[in-house]
């Protein structure tokens, strides 16, 4: 299944690497590991994307249902700053989390604050996900999927909770998203939410 709507992905050559649209090679690179072993190496494919604030993220492609334009988002009263509120993408309703706006309320991303003042053109993408919380993520730019060893996600002593970890490509970092964990950090339970959740506390 094509994820997006109105975009080329990139697709093998007879040599089995990865091409983007304009038929450059797209060669994965992962962290302290033998170029010489990476074609023997198992591989998932990740979807990049970019934020507003320039930060590079990821989502394994078999986590997402589609890559859409922005629509309308109707604003849900009391919510978070990090919910922009609900969409309806393909005849569902999907909640907006807007990824820009959480990295900001991480203490941890201070330095990743000072590190990405790069501003990137808004294409205001959303990349809606699988799962039933249905979630969507509001970022500036889709652009591209690529493919990459399984065992090249690096754990992070200290990072946010919704990240899995960081993986590289291009000589860049790529932070990959946990789709199971957004929501929890986008939208936290206070200490009455948690108590009726858990009687026991």
């Amino acid at each position: 299944m094509n994820i997006f709507a109105a975009q080329d992905s990139p697709h093998a050559n007879e040599h089995g690497n990865v091409q983007d649209a304009t038929g450059h090679v797209v060669l994965p690179r992962t962290l302290g590991f033998a170029a010489e072993t990476e074609d023997e190496r198992e591989r998932r494919d990740l979807i990049l994307m970019r934020l507003r604030s320039g930060r590079a993220v990821a989502v394994f492609a078999d986590e997402a249902e589609t890559v859409v334009a922005r629509p309308r988002a109707t604003p849900l009263p009391g919510a978070p700053a990090a919910i922009c509120g609900v969409v309806s993408v393909r005849g569902r309703m999907y909640t907006l989390v807007d990824l820009d706006q959480l990295f900001e309320e991480m203490k941890q991303e201070k330095a990743a604050r000072r590190a990405h003042t790069e501003q990137i053109e808004d294409d205001s993408m959303v990349v809606a996900l699988r799962g039933d919380e249905q979630l969507a993520l509001s970022v500036a730019r889709v652009e591209r999927i690529v493919a990459v060893p399984t065992d090249s996600l690096v754990k992070l002593a200290r990072h946010a909770p919704f990240l899995r970890g960081v993986t590289e490509h291009d000589k860049r970092l790529i932070m990959v998203l946990d789709p199971a964990k957004i929501f929890a950090s986008a939208a936290p339970l206070d200490e009455d939410d948690k108590k009726r959740a858990d009687p026991a506390r």
